[in-house]
């Protein structure tokens, strides 16, 4: 497959369709060559400061503005590495062909820098068009934030294919998208959920959402299907440019975990503890493979392949993927292995839950216990009767919060490392 640049599609459709709409704006819109002009006039400023391969840190929010400082970024020879908030500490200068450098969204912890390649970036948008037949003339909302690659992979995809981006921060109330008028939306569950509460006509709207970064609990897919609303699971990762596995059925077929088969160049396998691939239908660790996968590490060896990553999973007889949490989300409680993912799980299809997050807790008695912080309806006494039934009694959280929110980092994640000090704060 060739590699080709954003860069290159930037000008591919400027040239072929100069009035092409290229970013859609709460206040207006430019074309593809009005985007073009701003992308040459910084290149032109970048390029007598900027090495070969340099790594350029570039200040990102949800704008046209630091779309283009990206784009223009690479037409310059560099590598950007987005970030919001603080500038991240690279030791390293440069990034050795490398078409950009992007910190990993993980639930907590110190991120790591994912360099990813024109190859990389061409392979997933292409396989990504592929299973979603987007096209010209789809105008994908971007909401999600630019120094990940749930962000970026929209800009990647709406060039490549000549699309429009319908960009600005999200907006609960739904009144971004009645003016934007997206027709994909990527998103994750919790922007999903609010939505459906504030302003379901708005996501009916659209004709795909795209939901990645977290499971899909029941309650928001039956709602999602009572409002028309057509969700596209999505299982993906930074280290494979975004997508890895689509589904593209309805929502009524939708079960928890499914996120349907892989997208056409991937190889997924699933793996023991010592890497050898185990039965159809039995859960292991995800492994990826294929021409979207990152080399390694920023900084470190080249990773081996397939890549074994941190999400537990399992493959069914017909190919579809079911991803089941996470490998290091088990706890040993009393002797115990509990899985936090699978209790999520268990209290997200409650009816009246509308968020959970399962963590750890140490304990002097048991080690570690689960904890459970929810937004829902219902009172603790009613949530802990309602478990009992469905969970063992070292699966049972010991303790819960019930919260209007639960802490989220940048990218819409359950931000853990908050979770935990909320319950140390409380005891």
């Amino acid at each position: 497959m060739a590699s080709e640049t954003p860069y290159d599609w930037l000008v591919d459709t400027a040239h072929s369709d100069p009035e092409r709409v290229c970013l859609v704006l709460q206040d207006g819109s430019l074309t593809y060559t009005d985007v073009l002009e701003r992308v040459r006039e910084r290149r032109s400023v970048l390029s007598a400061s900027i090495g070969p391969d340099q790594i350029v840190p570039v200040a990102v929010a949800i704008d046209a503005e630091s779309i283009v400082e990206l784009i223009a970024t690479q037409a310059a020879g560099g590598v950007p590495l987005p970030f919001v908030g603080e500038a991240p500490d690279v030791i390293l200068k440069q990034a050795d062909g490398a078409a950009i450098c992007v910190a990993t969204s993980g639930t907590g912890g110190r991120p790591k820098i994912v360099p990813l390649t024109y190859e990389n970036i061409t392979s997933s948008v292409r396989a990504s068009r592929e299973r979603l037949g987007n096209d010209g003339r789809d105008r994908w909302l971007l909401c999600l934030p630019l120094s990940h690659v749930g962000g970026l992979s929209i800009v990647w995809r709406c060039l490549e294919s000549g699309g429009a981006m319908a960009v600005g921060p999200f907006d609960a109330t739904g009144e971004a998208i009645e003016i934007l008028k997206p027709t994909i939306a990527s998103m994750v569950p919790t922007m999903v959920h609010r939505l459906l509460e504030n302003n379901p006509a708005a996501i009916g709207s659209v004709r795909s959402v795209l939901v990645g970064g977290a499971a899909l609990t029941p309650v928001i897919m039956r709602r999602a299907s009572a409002c028309g609303v057509r969700l596209v699971p999505t299982y993906g990762m930074t280290e494979a440019g975004s997508q890895i596995a689509t589904l593209v059925r309805s929502n009524e077929l939708h079960e928890t975990g499914l996120v349907g088969r892989p997208l056409a160049g991937f190889i997924v396998t699933i793996v023991d503890s010592i890497g050898a691939e185990v039965a159809t239908g039995s859960t292991g660790r995800i492994a990826v493979d294929g021409p979207a996968m990152f080399n390694g590490y920023l900084g470190q060896r080249s990773s081996p392949k397939p890549f074994i990553t941190g999400d537990l999973g399992r493959i069914t007889a017909g190919g579809d993927l079911y991803v089941e949490g996470r490998y290091d989300d088990v706890v040993v409680t009393g002797g115990e292995n509990v899985s936090t993912g699978h209790v999520a799980d268990i209290i997200g299809r409650i009816e009246g839950v509308r968020d959970v997050c399962v963590v750890s807790l140490e304990d002097t008695e048991w080690g570690s216990i689960v904890a459970a912080m929810v937004v829902a309806d219902e009172r603790v006494d009613s949530l802990r009767s309602l478990v009992e039934s469905s969970l063992g009694h070292r699966e049972r959280p010991k303790r819960w919060i019930m919260t209007d929110e639960i802490p989220k980092l940048e990218n819409g994640k359950h931000d853990v490392l908050a979770v935990g000090v909320a319950f140390e704060e409380e005891s």
